[in-house]
């Protein structure tokens, strides 16, 4: 599983309902209070190339000028069981 801290940077405040509206749509985004140009959000993916693919989507939403990684946790299930094992 991964989960990123997202930062979306608008291209203008007049885009933020359309974006809001388009992104909101999608289950593994959780999207926090806007603040002008900027909106924070939650990516949760099954993978770090579902997350890849889910970021790029979310670069590509009209309207949106920037994304920022501001956090990721990536969890290795099949490493963690190894350890447990192994003990």
């Amino acid at each position: 599983m991964s989960i990123s801290g997202l930062l979306i940077t608008l291209k203008n405040e007049q885009a933020a309902e359309s974006v809001e509206r388009k992104v909101a749509s999608v289950p593994h985004l959780t999207l926090g209070h806007r603040h002008e140009r900027f909106i924070p959000a939650m990516l949760e993916a099954g993978c770090e190339e579902e997350a890849r693919q889910w970021f790029e989507w979310l670069a590509s939403v009209e309207g949106v000028s920037l994304v920022d990684v501001v956090f990721v946790s990536v969890d290795h299930p099949e490493a963690e069981e190894e350890a447990l094992l192994s003990t």
